[in-house]
């Protein structure tokens, strides 16, 4: 069984994230000549030195080389770009912010980033950094907002490399063009409920190599048309929800999510959350979370591939559209381990210890999976469409080995299985059983099944027969030789 963790993201990104911060109301530098003033008259040079920058517009190149301090607000206007060096820090008074509509390369240094931090921290609010949607092209990279929030609207910004969130959240908005996050860590001390990234409106977004630690939602996708997120080799922890993908309600459906090679841990409700898309989770871990531990509500086609999810509040995977389910491991769900509608597809997977059913769904094709220790059914299979259970190992259930449909018209077949060891039935309902070995089920010591289908029309047999729905070619005399997935 495959098996992918995220155990700890490149020491390198932890490092370079440190926050530089500078004495609180370290003194600034002298204006620009000729910048206009607090006032609106023609500022001298030096005016602000003492106390800081206050409300001023920067209508020329401008390079800040040494620590700023923010006592009002700061305008980069059209046609003029503001460079902030490596090792400077820029510390904001509360309501101050930096407003872009030029341009601004922030030119941190791994060692030695740039620094924007609130001068009062845990107490009032700063306005932030805003990059607007008419700014020209600009550059964020080995920056640390600390109690700042960065906001970039439109096409600005393309990409954020190497930034560091410290209480400070990220919100992108109507970008045409792709967006890139890139080795970021966002981090949470004081208190806090916001989502941490969100991306609202833009075309598609890639977040690579990142960790989210603490908060509500860890990332919020918002797209437009025919969008994708793509999230690799990333990490969540101590949130709400890792990330809450939701399409653009009544619009084309976007490219969809792609989540791979990364972790969640420790949430408080569901841990991955899709609405109205498609989504893929592969290579992944989701673990402890509140509610369920994948969800797709309606809308999307759901694939979870080579991932494990254990210890879900509520159902490991869950989904009300397409699902599919390949070497996977889900463990200790609250609820079930898959709870599926129609034609949901499950190989090669281990589910355990699920509190009600290891497989719950209307129709469904399960082929060389094993599912020990359910709470209720370790198969429950309720709907008219075809159903196939083969070479599936099903032991230790509290209620039925496998359960199809009691009423109407039932199209499950059971085969090449072992079925063995569950307090009721081993098959109950099947419309044909073959080749599988039943045994030692509802504290009988010989195959114990049920077949029928048709309107309050079902027996127990013991042993070969044939009836006017299927057929029964039980007991095998030993177990099948590879039904089952291979366990831990």
């Amino acid at each position: 069984m495959h098996r992918s963790r995220l155990a700890c993201l490149p020491f390198a990104l932890l490092i370079g994230c440190t926050a530089t911060e500078g004495p609180p109301g370290a003194t600034g530098p002298a204006g620009p000549p000729g910048a206009p003033g607090e006032d609106g008259e023609d500022g001298e040079d030096g005016e602000d030195g003492e106390d800081g920058l206050a409300t001023r517009f920067i209508s020329e190149d401008t390079t800040w080389s040494t620590d700023q301090r923010l006592r009002g607000t700061v305008y980069v206007e059209v046609g003029a770009t503001l460079t902030i060096e490596a090792n400077v820090t820029v510390s904001f008074v509360p309501g101050a912010g930096l407003f872009v509509a030029g341009a601004i390369a922030v030119d941190g240094q791994e060692l030695f980033p740039v620094s924007f931090v609130n001068e009062t921290p845990f107490a009032e609010a700063v306005a932030g950094v805003f990059i607007g949607d008419g700014a020209d092209a600009s550059t964020v990279v080995w920056a640390d907002f600390v109690e700042v929030d960065l906001h970039l609207e439109g096409e600005a910004v393309a990409a954020l490399d190497d930034c560091f969130f410290l209480d400070a959240d990220l919100d992108v908005s109507e970008r045409t063009g792709p967006f890139a996050l890139r080795r970021a860590v966002f981090d949470r001390e004081g208190l806090g409920d916001s989502t941490r990234a969100s991306f609202r409106g833009v075309l598609d977004v890639d977040v690579e190599d990142s960790a989210i630690l603490g908060g509500n939602d860890g990332i919020g996708w918002f797209p437009i048309d025919s969008a994708a997120l793509t999230i690799t080799g990333s990490m969540f922890e101590n949130l709400d929800t890792a990330v809450l993908a939701a399409g653009p309600p009544g619009a084309a459906p976007p490219a969809g999510v792609f989540f791979s090679d990364s972790s969640v841990l420790n949430t408080t409700d569901i841990g991955l959350q899709f609405l109205d898309v498609d989504a893929s989770v592969s290579g992944s871990s989701v673990e402890n979370t509140g509610g369920d531990g994948i969800r797709m509500n309606s809308g999307g086609e759901l694939d979870v591939e080579s991932s494990d999810v254990w210890n879900a509040g509520d159902d490991c995977v869950d989904s009300d559209g397409g699902l599919s389910v390949l070497d996977a491991a889900l463990v200790g769900c609250a609820s079930n381990g898959v709870e599926g509608e129609d034609d949901v597809l499950i190989d090669d997977t281990w589910i355990e210890s699920a509190e009600s059913h290891g497989v719950r769904a209307s129709s469904a094709s399960i082929g060389t999976s094993s599912i020990v220790d359910s709470g209720g059914d370790g198969i429950n299979l309720s709907g008219e469409g075809h159903s196939a259970v083969t070479l599936c190992e099903i032991s230790g259930s509290a209620g039925h080995g496998v359960k199809g449909r009691s009423t109407g018209t039932n199209r499950l077949v059971v085969a090449d299985s072992n079925i063995t060891g569950n307090e009721d039935d081993g098959v109950d309902e099947a419309a044909e059983v073959g080749s599988s070995y039943v045994a030692d089920n509802n504290g009988q010591t010989g195959p114990d099944l049920t077949i029928g289908g048709t309107e309050g029309g079902s027996r127990t047999v013991d042993g070969p027969q044939l009836n006017d729905i299927g057929w029964v070619t039980v007991p095998q005399t030993s177990p099948v030789a590879g039904a089952g997935a291979p366990g831990d």
